[in-house]
């Protein structure tokens, strides 16, 4: 039995790379059959590595379902076209999207407890402000106990 040589097996013109390519029974070329079966890459995916974050941060960061974006990145489903097009809006000014949408997000938490204590009656003026429109406290409003609705 012969033994070959690393110079035997390694192609050196391009005419003999393309022939070895072709006759390796696992790297043939798609046909143009199994190129549209293939899904492209999700554009989420992409941006997430371009901005070296990993899915968790991602989704927090712009507000999207962790779930959905582990289902786009892994292919079971695609973002919509509004979802595209503010992929790209993330993908042309990460830092801008991210600065507008957290903007005031430590106060959230306040405002909630505000209205929390506003419609329970603890706050030392239970009257709120005529144009708000709220019932008194426990009361309903618009068919929704406010109870309930309160963040």
């Amino acid at each position: 039995m012969k033994k070959s040589s690393t110079t035997d097996r390694i192609p050196d013109s391009p005419e003999a790379i393309e022939r070895a390519a072709l006759a390796d029974p696992d790297a043939k070329p798609l046909t143009d059959a199994a190129f549209k079966r293939m899904r492209r890459t999700p554009q989420a995916k992409i941006i997430r590595r371009a901005l070296n974050l990993t899915q968790e941060e991602f989704a927090l960061r712009y507000h999207i379902p962790p779930g959905t974006l582990r289902d786009w990145e892994q292919g079971r489903s695609q973002p919509d076209q509004p979802t595209r097009a503010y992929l790209t809006v993330i993908a042309r000014d990460p830092e801008h999207v991210a600065r507008v949408l957290n903007r005031g997000r430590n106060q959230i938490p306040l405002v909630r407890l505000s209205i929390r204590l506003l419609l329970n009656g603890q706050l030392p003026s239970t009257r709120a402000p005529s144009s708000l429109n709220l019932p008194p406290p426990g009361k309903q409003g618009n068919g929704v106990s406010m109870k309930t609705t309160c963040l």
